[in-house]
């Protein structure tokens, strides 16, 4: 078996995962199996780059012929299978969520211990924590917001603009995180161990996005035990189960604050909470990615 990593090969099986001009000239060029794996769908691009509702239309309908250009399409959630249904990808689409590499994310009392240790983190603060890049959909001013109503807490937001100065709101963005209060620190853009170590040392994942495919920081997040406190979207119900019990659910500034407050304060209820995130992120290893990639693989070669 030959594997090979942004190749012209015609023959065989070609998985892409992003949705670019290069990745759509592939999938035309190939003579065998094309597969295409939906993490971006029409929604996402509002709110994450400049001006995009003045090409919505486009970017709508380059879509559509992107996707219907694969043999197959691999949604991450069910939220996006209907997505891809209602903006008329014909095509076949499987649900196939993603999944995290736990061995990265593992953590323990000592972990977290050192993981403070290395960033410099005090071993007693209360460290809420988000990972998302710096966009408006992502809500960045309500993890402020919250941050100044419970100043008790460190409010740790890893990531930034991923567009750069193309990035939606970003002037307005960046004057609300010059205004944050002390208590919020801004990481910028960290590499995979150092988004792992951020996830080690933190007590509670906050995740007020206000728009996900699928939420894949927040499961990388319940694998190491952060209780979760999101925004309520449907997309998280298929992904971390009961609400109320799994995970925490909320909608407004007022309730966010609450909700953290509460987490941090209800050391049982944080335990809890904790259990529930490490079960749930144990049935999205990579072992059972590979077994179903291998599935579909072989089911739409046939």
């Amino acid at each position: 078996m030959h594997l090979g990593v942004n190749r012209w090969w015609r023959d065989g099986i070609l998985h892409v995962h992003t949705v670019g001009p290069l990745s759509l000239a592939k999938m035309l060029h190939h003579k065998g199996l094309t597969v295409a794996s939906a993490h971006l769908t029409s929604d996402s691009l509002r709110g994450s780059i400049a001006g995009a509702r003045h090409y919505s239309s486009f970017s709508a309908r380059y879509l559509q012929a992107f996707y219907n250009s694969a043999d197959v399409v691999l949604a991450v959630s069910s939220d996006v299978k209907s997505l891809l249904i209602k903006d008329a990808v014909t095509k076949p689409v499987v649900v196939l969520p993603n999944r995290v590499p736990r061995n990265l994310f593992f953590s323990d009392l000592r972990s977290k211990d050192e993981a403070r240790s290395q960033l410099g983190l005090d071993p007693d603060a209360k460290i809420v924590l988000c990972v998302a890049q710096l966009q408006p959909r992502k809500r960045p001013d309500v993890f402020i917001e919250c941050a100044r109503n419970y100043p008790e807490a460190t409010f740790v937001w890893v990531g930034d603009s991923l567009f750069g100065p193309l990035s939606a709101e970003r002037r307005s963005l960046r004057q609300k995180m010059s205004d944050a209060p002390r208590n919020v620190r801004f990481t910028g853009v960290v590499d995979r161990q150092n988004v792992a170590q951020w996830c080690r040392s933190a007590d509670l994942f906050f995740f007020p996005s206000e728009q996900e495919t699928f939420g894949l920081a927040a499961l990388e997040a319940a694998s190491t035990g952060l209780p979760l406190v999101l925004r309520d979207l449907s997309v998280y119900d298929d992904l971390f189960g009961r609400r109320g019990t799994d995970w925490i659910s909320a909608a407004t500034v007022s309730e966010f604050t609450r909700a953290v407050r509460q987490v941090l304060s209800d050391m049982p209820l944080r335990q809890s909470l904790s259990r529930n995130a490490v079960e749930t992120s144990e049935k999205f290893g990579l072992q059972t990615l590979a077994e179903s990639l291998i599935n579909i693989y072989e089911e739409f070669q046939t």
